[in-house]
């Protein structure tokens, strides 16, 4: 930064307390809009490099971050937001846990509102996350300007009814098609031409192996919630005898639960973990997304708002301290984090069992038993860690995994570290040689 665009601003030394304290004299506001949409350098878009600078920038206190933790203000296009702030355990990723562990803050601003991708979560959690943030607004006394609802805000306005599969359905383009062609007249079919007809009886009959697929989802998910609670049982309990009845009745209800999902087809098994991560989510303490502990509503903006018509989306970016283990010795243990998150979220889906056993021998055993929270169900965490994605990980958990791989007498060498992630770094046991060593 050029001291003659930031005259009153001076970029600390790396090992200066003030580079973890917030800079409240500065504020960066950056537009990185473009259309149309292209790829850039391996990134989706100019803005997602520009986003990943933007969060590398904290970690390393570069660029903007050399004065301190600079609030940042950044208008992207509306899909890109999910990068940083998903809002289905779907789509959480590296790019969201790195922005995690760099901003106290990720605040949805204005954006379009609407949910993005195809993984959306069961209606009764959008409405009582919904709810618990109208009551934050309402206390604080925050109102929305009228016109600039969001679209759940239009959708659970003054709705106080309770939200199951069956209010889904009715909701859904094949519900509300059936409901338009079931119109009676007093008490009576009206005339239908046979097309109409046949489609209303294909509607009918869809609309039975919707619920009966949605019963199944829903039958197999509160099977999970169950396990779950036992689990939580057993951990809190600290009689022996009321332990050891509850191990046995778990162990029956997880064997059961997974034999019966292991025969379904993978779209099955897909949607019953998407909607076991997301209640899980949502009930930890506190959520694991982002999105999910907001204070307001996002302001819905529109494209005519902008010129050019674009959907755009303002997100406030608010930096905090590094973890403890990563200033320590930032290059080396930023490193581990990007060696341990990197490898473990390549399949956000796999288990906690598998992923960590990947990521080097020995690995699982040490980092289960050196990370409290994993095995913790209090904390989102579960006893039996073939049936925990690693989705599910929360920040605790991942800054307890770094801490404890610091620790690790027996961890892979920086060297083998950075092999496996595909960065050649120079290896000080490597054995070099030249033709003088070379027999005759």
């Amino acid at each position: 930064m050029s001291r003659e665009y930031l005259p009153f601003q001076e970029p600390f030394d790396k090992e200066d307390p003030r580079l973890e304290q917030p800079n409240n004299t500065l504020l960066l506001i950056a537009n990185l809009g473009n259309y149309p949409k292209k790829t850039y350098a391996g990134f989706s878009s100019l803005a997602a490099l520009v986003l990943y600078q933007f969060l590398s920038a904290v970690q390393t206190h570069s660029l903007i971050q050399r004065y301190g933790l600079v609030r940042m203000l950044i208008w992207v296009p509306d899909d890109e937001r999910n990068a940083v702030l998903p809002r289905s355990i779907s789509w959480r990723r590296k790019s969201s846990i790195d922005a995690s562990i760099s901003y106290e803050n990720i605040v949805e601003v204005a954006s379009s509102t609407r949910a993005l991708r195809n993984s959306p979560r069961e209606r009764h959690i959008e409405a009582d996350v919904a709810r618990k943030v109208f009551r934050k607004m309402e206390d604080a006394g925050l109102k929305i300007p009228p016109g600039r609802e969001s679209l759940l805000l239009e959708e659970l306005s003054g709705e106080e009814r309770d939200h199951n599969f069956k209010t889904e359905l009715s909701n859904s383009k094949y519900g509300k098609e059936l409901a338009e062609l079931a119109v009676t007249v007093d008490g009576s079919a009206p005339a239908m031409s046979p097309a109409t007809s046949k489609r209303l009886g294909w509607l009918k009959t869809m609309q039975r192996f919707l619920e009966k697929k949605a019963i199944r989802y829903t039958t197999l998910t509160d099977d999970y919630d169950a396990i779950m609670e036992l689990q939580k049982a057993i951990y809190n309990s600290s009689d022996e005898t009321d332990i050891a009845s509850l191990k046995e009745e778990l162990g029956k209800r997880t064997n059961n639960w997974t034999e019966i999902v292991s025969d379904l087809t993978d779209e099955y098994q897909t949607t019953i973990q998407q909607m076991i991560d997301n209640r899980l989510a949502v009930s930890t303490n506190p959520p694991t997304l982002r999105n999910d502990r907001r204070e307001y509503e996002p302001l819905r903006v529109h494209p005519a708002d902008f010129y050019p018509a674009a959907e755009m989306c303002l997100l406030d970016f608010q930096p905090m301290p590094l973890w403890p283990v990563l200033r320590e010795n930032l290059q080396e243990n930023l490193e581990i984090y990007s060696f341990i998150v990197g490898h473990l979220f390549i399949i956000p889906t796999q288990s906690i069992r598998r992923g960590l056993n990947a990521l080097a021998p020995g690995a699982f055993e040490w980092l289960i038993a050196e990370c409290p929270s994993i095995t913790n169900p209090n904390k989102g965490g579960s006893l039996d860690l073939d049936i925990m994605t690693v989705r599910r990980l929360t920040e605790e958990m991942i800054k307890e995994m770094v801490e404890a791989w610091v620790r690790w007498p027996f961890k892979p060498t920086r060297f083998e570290l950075m092999s496996r992630s595909g960065a050649g770094v120079f290896d000080p046991d490597e054995l070099e040689t030249d033709g003088s060593d070379t027999a005759d």
